[in-house]
């Protein structure tokens, strides 16, 4: 009886210091005026709004990535809005279509977000994007359905609408016009 209750005591502390917590990210598509969006023209100027929120335990260097359509032009990238006691995310790195990053420090009901600043591939069509966050090793995620966010976007070409207006420079409108070829 008291092995059995030895295991027990080993098993029981054993799982009271495994460390879990309950990560989670979004991805949002949005203008240069902060407006959401699903669709863009070639060319245009948007970002992508990942946003990472903990309310599991405090977790430190979680790690996150956003991969994106390799059509894309990135003009610039950064950690933004740090709440809850979270720190900005750091080593941000691109890397082939690929941003990561570290997350220091994120206590419980804390959130920080990336903002990544593109412009829209020269092609219309549709293009996705996948953002996932993952604890550090050691640490469980007791909801890893939440860990993961992929968005759609759609491209189209810009109509084109114009005129044109003919303006006579040379010789002055009231000359006569000799044929090609003749004289004068």
């Amino acid at each position: 009886m008291r092995k059995i209750l030895a295991l027990i005591a080993i098993l029981f502390v054993k799982l009271a210091i495994a460390q879990t917590t309950d990560l989670a990210i979004s991805v949002e598509t949005r203008d240069v005026n902060n407006n959401q969006i699903s669709q863009a023209h070639i060319f245009e100027e948007f970002y992508y709004l990942i946003t990472i929120t903990n309310p599991g335990s405090t977790v430190s260097n979680a790690t996150f990535s956003q991969t994106f359509n390799s059509g894309l032009t990135v003009i610039n990238y950064t950690s933004i809005n740090a709440l809850g006691g979270a720190q900005l995310a750091t080593n941000l790195t691109i890397n082939s279509n690929t941003l990561t990053g570290t997350l220091p420090n994120m206590p419980a009901s804390s959130s920080v977000q990336i903002k990544l600043l593109v412009y829209a591939p020269v092609t219309a069509g549709g293009i996705s994007n996948t953002s996932s966050v993952e604890p550090p090793s050691g640490t469980t995620d007791t909801n890893p359905s939440s860990n993961q966010s992929i968005i759609a976007t759609n491209i189209y070409f810009i109509d084109i609408d114009f005129n044109i207006t003919q303006t006579q420079i040379a010789p002055s409108p009231s000359t006569s016009v000799v044929p090609w070829g003749g004289t004068a």
